[in-house]
């Protein structure tokens, strides 16, 4: 059997018998998994490979090898599970050929062959084949395990089995199993030290009334005598001497309901509550407990095992890497709290009733979970902030798998008395880092508390939400508004931890809010949206009115914002079910946002950034005023035209100014509500989008964007073009590069748009920051020389050297300039920066308005913008890769993320695309914008690098902007026409140069091969080309062949999809590649180039391929039998003829 496989070249699949026996379970599995899978597809052979599946693993069940051995009886399981066509008698004749008639003289093979014997009865009931026996069965297999029974190894086996299968077996088979079954259980009952095995044999299967009307008089186990305690500790401490933890977990777990537990428990755990004992009994009992833990059922059991002592002994142990049992203290708990989050009640457990309300949800797992924690949380709240970061996270995990089952009395309790340690931590070290350390674990807390409770979002939590937040932003505040009621005092770093953990729960909140959801008005969740917006806004409410309390003595500018804020947020709560007031609510959650952000960066005087914040929340202030009040009137613009557009006007301009300004702040929420706020704005149409030019959309050449003119008012759209630009400046003068540092920055945008060499850019780079710096020491020379160098003394003629009053002055002096001089740096390093930083945030907005726009005057222009940088980034990745240690300049936005925004284009909204296809067909300017779309895009791409990202990346937009889903009427001015007509073009000028672009001809090729329609408009153009180059007398390069082949090809493959249109091209395209390539009169000089030789038999096999009919042509008769034409070809075409003539004849 085994040859036969090996024949049909599966040497894969044997190769998976070699994987199952690796050592580490998650190579093993990796490798059952395999095999199942190989087996579950559908081959002829299928058969046989079950049947050398069966042979090979039930051979494998005799390996001395644990792994092994372990390694066959998973397998085997899951294959029997997994695979119903195997029957019972198949398996049993494999088990009886290979494990219960097997005969063998080697001992150890012997012994093996004896325990495979024993393990097979498991295998049967865990892959559901027990049910499937009869008694002859049963009698064959008692007979064959009842004389291995006076084999101690074998009887200690059988101990293990035979309680897992007995509870399975009817009334009528487990008489069967009697007598074996007594004489276990009178071994066991009658010795002073019983084993844990042997206790554990008997407890299992006492509470079966099956088993016990078999064995009468034997006695059974009274788990609340306490004389059975010291033959249960000596069992225990047997196991812990052979390291079988296990087993004594499941020993003592027996005992868990017993009033003895806690007796029997102390007796356990005397090393843990004795320092002085060895330290290889306190971790004996240590992985024992946390073995037993989730075997128990009531919080008072765990409470029994899991004491102040041993959860100090177990955070030593996790504290210190140096430790030898580090490692494996960190493996034991890992497995303790992966059982918690993957455990599913068993079918024979018995799971008391547990009626405390903190526990309302009847999972096993969290409520075990919740059970543990609550013990942990009340004897060592910080448990995790004395252990390594490595470490498991115990209480943190616990809360994690626990959520679901804590009541919110609970978590709001809990919540407090973290709140209370934050302020007075109580830590054995007074080091301002200790403190620290156990400050950032409880906001750590703190916030995965508040996701607990933002998750269940309900009304009956709100308030417990407020509180956490308030508290997570006053000691943000701390750095402004100190708190007094901290001892000791907070410092920078918590209060910055404090407010990055209020951006996350605030955040958790705004993603919660979905804008899809939105825009589908009638579905539940964009009702369940509406309901966490109006729950964050009362949250940003209450954390206004917390804000207003601690800026009432300092900061009037500040509180008079907070009030603004609390204000806007009233009038946002009352209009939420307004689908009109959506924007206004989300404009005054991002002023909110602001106004709180910058409480945080309070000092007094006020610093340049907090009055730039300022003036940014007075900007967003009175835009929402105006377009609350009238959205027809512009903000003191000179716009005169503004009247004539019906979209919103110059307010959102100003709006949009503002949070590109806001978007690079280092706080992350004020980035997603700025991400929430644009995207409603362009969904709901509310941007102002004055009509463009095509000249004006789209730079033709390579020419930047113009800029605007004096007196007419920048739109949202050309504000963020000239940002996201390499070749604009806007960046640079928003930040305010002064100087020689402008020029620099403005060559090196160039260089960075149009990429000439990257060693140029980085020289460049490098003179500017030399000159820079340069200029820095002059600037902080001429400032302190007023205040330090004039007050030197001069030094006098009759002394030469300087006197030591002199020479300190000169220190300091130069001491001055040098700082003056770092602090440059530092700006002017902290400026590029923040350019960089704008540039890439400035494609977020170009993200928002291609993925939810529905005008055409936003989204080509959008697009155009996007494709260009996706063209700067594919060439700067072309220039970078090779040299390994070059980074993507700053600012720059990776192809990938790019790439990934256009693929969102396809979860575009139906009824968005409606709009936008009505506003791209709807006008001839609008028709004339995509046009120009296209041909700009096609021209810019002509010269750009070949790389397979960028290729996809139009090829997504060409896509879909053919609107396939959308019903169209036959008319030119249809955007698919459009793109048909232009690609048309394309293709014409492509075929017109000797040497055409290649990524043209790699993006020519995906559109011609996946679109019909396209393929379908450039048949006919290819071929008369192809008809022209067959009569012609001169035949072209080899490249031009080669290029006009493989696209022909690709209409072939475009074509396929369509079977009635594909046999008009097939039948002339292979009658012209016939009489071109393969006539007698034609030179065979083709078959000299590999290239061209390839792209001629991947066009014919292509036809036939798509079109049998070919076959029947009488010039490709010339094909199938060698002539003189074919002496030349090489090795490898004659056996791509051969190929092609197999092809023919199927």
């Amino acid at each position: 059997m085994r040859e036969d496989i090996v024949n049909k070249a599966n040497r894969a699949f044997l190769d998976l018998f070699w994987q199952i026996t690796e050592t580490e379970i998650e190579k093993r599995n990796a490798a059952i998994k395999k095999l199942l899978k190989y087996l579950s597809a559908d081959r002829k052979d299928k058969l046989k490979l079950i049947s050398y599946t069966l042979d090979r693993l039930t051979k494998g069940l005799r390996s001395s090898v644990a792994a092994s051995k372990s390694g066959f009886t998973c397998a085997l399981i899951s294959v029997l599970e997994n695979e119903s066509s195997i029957s019972t008698d198949n398996l049993l004749m494999f088990l009886d050929k290979n494990v219960f008639s097997f005969k063998t003289n080697d001992h150890k093979e012997r012994f093996a062959t004896n325990m495979a014997k024993i393990d097979s009865l498991l295998i049967l009931q865990k892959s559901g084949r027990l049910r499937d026996l009869g008694l002859d069965h049963h009698k064959k297999i008692v007979a064959s395990i009842t004389n291995l029974s006076d084999t101690e190894s074998c009887m200690i086996s059988m101990q293990s089995v035979l309680p897992q299968v007995v509870p399975y077996l009817d009334k009528n088979t487990i008489g069967l199993y009697g007598d074996l079954i007594t004489k276990i259980w009178s071994t066991a009952s009658k010795i002073d030290e019983p084993s844990a095995v042997q206790l554990l044999f008997v407890l299992r299967l006492q509470n079966f009334p099956q088993v016990m009307s078999i064995v009468k008089n034997l006695p059974k186990i009274q788990i609340g005598d306490k004389s059975i305690i010291k033959r249960v500790v000596g069992a225990v401490r047997s196991c812990l001497q052979t390291s079988d933890g296990q087993t004594a977990a499941e020993l003592v777990g027996h005992f868990g309901e017993s009033p003895t537990f806690k007796r029997l428990w102390d007796r356990i755990s005397v090393p843990i509550e004795k320092p002085e004992m060895p330290i290889s009994q306190r971790l004996q009992v240590l992985r024992l407990a946390l073995s037993l833990v989730p075997k128990l059922q009531t919080e008072a059991q765990i409470k029994t095992v899991v004491t102040p002592n041993l959860l100090l002994f177990l955070r030593k142990q996790l504290s210190s890497q140096k430790l030898a049992s580090h490692e494996d203290i960190c493996r034991c708990l890992n497995r303790l709290l992966q059982h918690l989050k993957t455990s599913q009640p068993d079918e024979l457990a018995l799971v008391g009733s547990n009626n405390d309300c903190r526990f309302p949800t009847p999972s096993i797992g969290a409520t075990q979970a919740a059970q543990i924690f609550t013990v942990v949380a009340s004897q060592l709240p910080l448990f995790d902030a004395a252990v390594t970061p490595k470490s498991p996270q115990l209480v943190s995990t616990l809360l994690e798998c626990a959520s679901t089952a804590l009541s919110d009395d609970y978590l709001y309790e809990w919540s407090s008395q973290l709140q209370k340690l934050f302020l007075s931590p109580k830590d054995d070290s007074s080091s301002t880092s200790a403190v620290d350390r156990t400050r950032l674990h409880i906001l750590d807390l703190l916030r995965q508390v508040a996701f607990i409770f933002i998750a269940r979002s309900s009304e009956a939590v709100i308030d417990s939400i407020e509180e956490i937040l308030a508290f997570l932003l006053l000691v943000a505040n701390n750095n402004a508004f100190p708190l007094g009621s901290a001892e000791p005092a907070v410092t920078a770093v918590v209060a910055s931890a404090s407010l990055t953990h209020l951006g996350r729960c605030l955040g958790l909140m705004v993603r919660g809010v979905s804008l899809r959801a939105e825009m589908k008005d009638s579905s539940l969740r964009s009702k369940s949206s509406k309901e966490t917006l109006r729950m964050l806004l009362r949250v940003m409410n209450h954390l206004v009115e917390t804000d207003e309390k601690v800026c009432t003595n300092d900061g009037e500018d500040l509180l008079q914002c907070l009030k603004t804020a609390g204000q806007l947020l009233a009038t946002a709560l009352e209009s939420t079910a307004n689908a009109d007031s959506l924007l206004s609510c989300w404009i005054s959650l991002l002023h909110a946002v602001t106004v709180i952000y910058a409480v945080t960066l309070h000092s007094n005087p006020p610093s340049p950034k907090e009055s730039v914040l300022l003036t940014l929340i007075d900007d967003i202030s009175e835009a929402l005023k105006h377009r609350n009040s009238d959205a027809s009137v512009p903000m003191e613009t000179d716009l005169d035209e503004a009247s004539n557009y019906e979209a919103a006007p110059e307010w959102s301009s100003v709006f949009t100014d503002a949070m590109l300004s806001l978007c690079v702040e280092p706080w992350r929420l004020l980035r997603e509500v700025i991400a929430a706020t644009f995207g409603r704005m362009v969904s709901h149409r509310e941007l102002f989008a004055p009509p463009l030019a095509p000249e004006e959309a789209f730079a033709v050449g390579g020419k930047p964007h113009k800029q605007k003119d004096e007196g007419k008012t920048v739109s949202p759209l050309q504000l963020i073009i000239s940002i996201a630009d390499n070749r604009s400046n806007a960046a640079q003068e928003r930040v305010v590069l002064a100087g020689k540092d402008d020029g620099d920055d403005d060559e090196d945008e160039e260089e960075d748009g149009n990429d000439d060499s990257s060693d140029n850019e980085s020289e460049s780079e490098g003179e500017q920051d030399e000159s820079g710096d340069e200029e820095m020491i002059d600037l902080g020379a001429g400032e302190n020389d007023d205040e330090s160098v004039e007050d030197i003394p001069e030094a006098t003629d009759a002394d030469d050297f300087l006197t030591d009053e002199q020479m300190d002055a000169q220190d300091e002096a130069l001491a001055a300039i040098f700082r003056a001089t770092q602090s440059s740096k530092l700006e002017a390093r902290s400026r590029k920066d923040t350019i960089a930083l704008l540039k890439l945030r400035s494609f977020d907005f170009l993200e928002c308005i291609v993925l939810y726009s529905c005008d055409a005057n936003l989204f080509l222009p959008s697009l155009y913008t996007i494709l260009q940088l996706a063209i700067a980034s594919a060439r700067r990745n072309s220039k970078h890769e090779p040299k390994g240690s070059r980074k993507q300049s700053p600012g720059c936005v990776q192809l990938a993320r790019i790439l990934a925004t256009l693929n969102q284009l396809r979860a575009r909204s139906s009824a968005s695309n409606d709009l936008l296809y009505k506003s791209l067909s709807g006008s001839d300017e609008s028709v004339a914008l995509l046009s120009a779309f296209l041909t700009a895009v096609f021209a810019t791409f002509k010269n750009a690098v070949p790389d397979e990202g960028l290729i996809k990346c139009l090829h997504i937009v060409c896509e879909f902007l053919q609107f396939k889903k959308v019903a169209s009427p036959e008319d030119s001015r249809t955007p698919s026409k459009v793109v048909q007509s232009v690609v048309q073009d394309v293709l014409t000028e492509f075929l017109s140069k000797p040497h055409p672009s290649r990524t043209h001809q790699s993006l020519l090729k995906r559109l011609l091969s996946t679109s019909p329609a396209v393929a379908k408009s450039a048949a006919g153009l290819l071929a008369e080309r192809l008809a022209k180059a067959a009569t012609s007398e001169s035949p072209e390069g080899i490249y031009s062949q080669t290029a006009l082949l493989h696209l022909a090809n690709a209409v072939t493959v475009g074509l396929a999809k369509q079977s009635d249109v594909v046999r008009e091209w097939t039948l002339p395209f292979a009658k012209t590649l016939v009489s071109a390539y393969f006539s007698g009169k034609v030179s065979a000089g083709w078959t000299q180039s590999r290239v061209l030789a390839s792209a001629v038999f991947s066009a014919l096999i292509g036809c036939i391929k798509a079109d049998k009919t070919v076959v029947s042509v009488e010039s490709t008769t010339i094909l199938i039998s060698p002539g003189e034409h074919l002496e030349p070809l090489s090795s490898e075409q004659l056996k791509t003829v051969r190929e092609l003539n197999k092809l023919v004849h199927r």
